[in-house]
């Protein structure tokens, strides 16, 4: 019986995964040694293979055997006792034995632990899709931060390439008396520093694989990463809408869990009461065949279940609190603080890239033309150079900042943007 109640919590979440995994299956492909890898084909793969998806997995079964666990009545009880006369004078006396059968009952048995193991139910699985959600969220911003590691990487690339260009134009030109030592050798210390830079951009793209691939269980090969498209951001009242009726928005998730709270409150009040055993006796003796009943109470003396009361009743009364600021004006504000925040950092980000960094990458190739034809200096040329180098991190930095943004409002709203 309770396999079946588990497989069937169980294929909600299938229809879960297949809806939020389908749109990821669609380009799902294994990238070929050179190909692109997108974050869509990383989740699908997490989602079929990672030990992460099996240990939340794992933590559903736990609170699914909670629930159980909380539903069921207590086990009744079969007794047996023969007696038989060990010394006796006279006629030896009939033996005796009795059979009682017992089960031990409470008053939460009548209903209330049935309407909270549901609930529990339905907590468990609402659970686990949001881990779920987090994990594709969580895998988004690794993939992201390979991006970045990558993008890093083939910029100082480039420049040190750059840097040993002009190493090479400037040695010539210390040759012909132009230039002196020290310009030549800042301009080979920059490539080798580059080098070396390089070098350890390349351990951190090796740190960040060996990161996804314990959340996704993907193993890495020969490929490229691209950007994710940064999804539309709603308006506030699509938000606030999207936050109330999605499944895993997170008033729906107060919601159950204020219901499992108020529930587990009312259960252990009613086990405050005492419980009884209502037993069926059976007893033969001198021949004679008895059938009795009998009940047995609780002294609820000592133990009045006072410690479970106080829990869930401070437990009910902060979901109750949570549900009122989700229901006034603070949460409408947070909400829109958090859109106008996101909305910030992608435009912040999108100006950067086109208007910003195309300024700094112009100002470097004017400074080189200019070094060229000898009409600036080696440490102008520098001068030019860092200041790309700074303008190609603010960038890449503003990404990961409205990654992080959108990432969040995701989880606020309980579904991908």
């Amino acid at each position: 019986m309770y396999n079946r109640e588990f497989i069937r919590c169980r294929s909600t979440v299938v229809i879960f995964l297949v809806v939020l995994v389908l749109p990821f299956q669609l380009a799902a492909e294994t990238p070929k040694g050179g190909s692109t890898l997108r974050v869509e084909q990383l989740r699908a793969h997490a989602f079929s293979k990672s030990p992460l998806v099996a240990g939340i997995d794992a933590n559903f079964a736990s609170q699914v055997g909670t629930a159980i666990e909380t539903g069921q009545l207590q086990n009744p009880e079969l007794q047996g006792q023969a007696q038989y006369a060990e010394s006796y004078s006279g006629m030896r006396p009939d033996d005796r034995y009795s059979v009682s059968l017992s089960q031990p009952l409470r008053p939460s048995d009548f209903g209330t632990r049935s309407a909270v193991e549901q609930l529990l139910r339905k907590a468990a699985t609402q659970q686990q899709q949001f881990e779920l959600l987090e994990l594709s969220q969580n895998i988004l911003l690794q993939y992201v931060n390979l991006w970045v590691l990558n993008e890093r990487k083939s910029f100082v690339g480039k420049m040190r390439a750059l840097a040993k260009r002009k190493a090479s134009l400037a040695a010539e030109g210390k040759n012909k008396g132009f230039l002196g030592t020290s310009e030549v050798k800042l301009l080979q210390g920059a490539a080798a520093r580059l080098k070396l830079l390089e070098l350890g951009l390349q351990a951190d793209i090796s740190d960040a694989e060996a990161g996804l691939t314990n959340v996704t269980a993907y193993s890495f090969a020969n490929y490229r990463v691209e950007r994710p498209s940064f999804p539309p951001i709603p308006s506030l009242e699509t938000a606030l809408e999207r936050s109330r009726e999605s499944k895993l928005g997170i008033r729906r998730r107060i919601d159950l869990l204020e219901q499992v709270a108020q529930k587990q409150a009312d259960l252990a009040k009613k086990d405050s009461f005492p419980g009884f055993t209502p037993s069926l006796v059976y007893e033969h003796e001198d021949n004679t065949d008895f059938i009795g009943f009998g009940v047995t109470f609780e002294l609820p003396f000592f133990n009045r279940n006072q410690g479970e009361i106080l829990r869930r009743q401070k437990k009910s009364r902060e979901l109750q609190v949570q549900k009122n600021y989700l229901d006034g004006n603070a949460f409408r504000s947070e909400l829109e603080a958090t859109l106008k925040m996101t909305n910030l950092r992608y435009e912040q980000a999108k100006t950067y890239e086109k208007e910003v960094y195309p300024l700094f990458r112009e100002a470097l190739r004017a400074a080189e033309r200019q070094f060229e034809s000898g009409q600036t200096s080696v440490v102008q040329l520098w001068q030019a150079f860092l200041s790309l180098n700074d303008a190609n991190e603010e960038q890449l930095s503003l990404w990961v900042q409205a990654y992080a943004a959108g990432s969040k409002l995701s989880l606020i709203l309980g579904e991908e943007l």
